[in-house]
């Protein structure tokens, strides 16, 4: 008799269940469709892809020629322009003092 006089509370108990896991559902459903959405968004481009391979390969042999890490070849890069630089005035300087000495 006490079985069957509990039986309208776990009904009610399992309807609420059902009613979470039905929720559930739709919010999983929500949730597939907006990954796949964004899924495709980010298409893989292959020569894209490919590109951007043969850059990165390029950087990291530049990196090694130089005997640095890729992340500073930016400093490399400033390096090189600076002594540029001094190399370009050098021969300006040399043209000037050549000049001085013929007058």
């Amino acid at each position: 008799m006490n079985a069957l006089r509990e039986l309208p509370n776990k009904i009610d108990r399992i309807e609420s269940i059902v009613s979470l896991l039905e929720s559930s559902e739709i919010q999983l459903s929500e949730a597939v469709s907006d990954l796949r959405s964004f899924q495709d968004e980010f298409e893989v481009n292959p020569e894209r892809l490919e590109q951007v391979n043969a850059r990165l390969s390029e950087l990291h042999g530049i990196a090694r020629k130089h005997k640095v890490k890729p992340t500073e070849l930016i400093q490399v890069i400033e390096d090189l322009r600076k002594q540029l630089s001094r190399f370009q005035n050098s021969d300006e300087e040399i043209e000037k003092l050549q000049r001085m000495r013929n007058c």
